[in-house]
């Protein structure tokens, strides 16, 4: 759906008059925007910002690695049985830098499954995913830790500093749930400890996601104009408005180019967005971070607020239109990186 739009700004270049005359709208009072910032200064931010928001991702999942430290040896176990469903437990070896060097499952003593580290430092075995569902859970984790949630461990006979290390699948498992659940009766069946078990971690990677975002809306602004000028980046994109209605939705988004509108996207009735075309381009990137952050937030990042006052059905009851000049909201979120 597209709507009609009125300009609330005077466009660089146009005399004042005409179709401008009786709406032109000044910033608000108070509201100082930096102008003339050199295009030098303005990459260089967006580069750091580029950077920052490259490795929030890999900080989000180290984060969560350390925090299910304390479920590796039950999260190993569950990895082991989703390949093979009849392991019952692992050995594995670690040298005096907590590396795996190999790892092997087991059922009833006999080898299903195995890795080890060759001359090169990858990881050969039977299967890659030992590496991915399994072998992950356990590198470089505390053996005390490890001892704590049911493994053991003693030195290897092959010498060298090694260290052996053996994990029990039904007591790791039974010790916790029996945590998770906070309960130390008897446990119920085997595959409701899993069924439990895989519940929390999932819970737990939902957790982390929804922490993720909650953190990355406070840098909604700079990630909409950022992301805005890689999708058209020969546009000569400056700033956006987006409009957001009496509830607090936001309904549309339109990217400009010295205060003309070069593309646009509006939320359906329903609220969903129909995001075919070249202004589909819109959505994730630019629709989506603006959509994530209140109008506080974006304010304290950059952005300005006015009366939304189109004549149309959808400004009614006192809608908002948010302005982002993006060298502006980029050069504040840089800023920030070193506060």
């Amino acid at each position: 759906m597209t709507l009609p739009r009125t300009l609330k700004r005077q466009p660089q270049g146009i005399p004042a008059g005409g179709q401008f005359a009786h709406d032109i709208k000044n910033e608000a009072p108070g509201i100082t925007l930096q102008a003339g910032h050199s295009p030098e200064r303005v990459a260089d931010a967006t580069d750091e910002l580029k950077k920052r928001r490259q490795q929030s991702w890999p900080a989000m999942v180290e984060q969560l690695h350390r925090e299910e430290g304390a479920w590796a040896a039950s999260n190993a176990a569950l990895g082991a049985r989703e390949l093979f469903s009849n392991a019952d437990s692992l050995e594995y070896s670690v040298d005096t830098d907590g590396t795996i060097t190999e790892l092997e499952i087991l059922n009833d003593g006999d080898l299903v499954g195995s890795v080890w580290l060759d001359s090169a430092g990858r990881y050969r075995g039977s299967s890659d995913w030992i590496e991915k569902r399994v072998l992950t859970h356990l590198n470089y984790r505390s053996l005390d830790s490890l001892t704590d949630q049911g493994a053991t461990v003693q030195y290897s006979p092959a010498g060298a500093g090694l260290k052996m290390v053996r994990v029990p699948f039904g007591e790791v498992l039974d010790k916790a749930h029996a945590r998770h659940a906070g309960d130390t009766s008897t446990p119920p069946s085997a595959a409701a400890v899993s069924d439990a078990l895989s519940a929390r971690q999932v819970e737990s990677w939902h957790g982390a996601m929804e922490r993720h975002e909650q953190e990355e809306t406070a840098w909604a602004a700079s990630r909409a104009a950022i992301n805005a000028r890689e999708v058209f980046p020969d546009a000569d994109l400056d700033e956006l408005d987006y409009f957001v209605d009496a509830d607090g939705n936001v309904t549309g988004v339109e990217v400009l180019s010295r205060g003309l509108p070069v593309m646009s996207l509006y939320t359906n009735e329903d609220g969903t967005v129909s995001a075919l075309g070249r202004n589909g381009k819109l959505h994730g990137p630019v629709l989506k971070p603006v959509s994530s952050a209140g109008l506080q937030q974006m304010q304290d990042q950059g952005a300005t607020v006015r009366e939304d006052t189109r004549d149309d059905e959808a400004a009614a009851g006192g809608g908002k239109i948010v302005n982002l000049r993006f060298d502006d909201v980029i050069l504040n979120a840089a800023a920030r990186l070193d506060s």
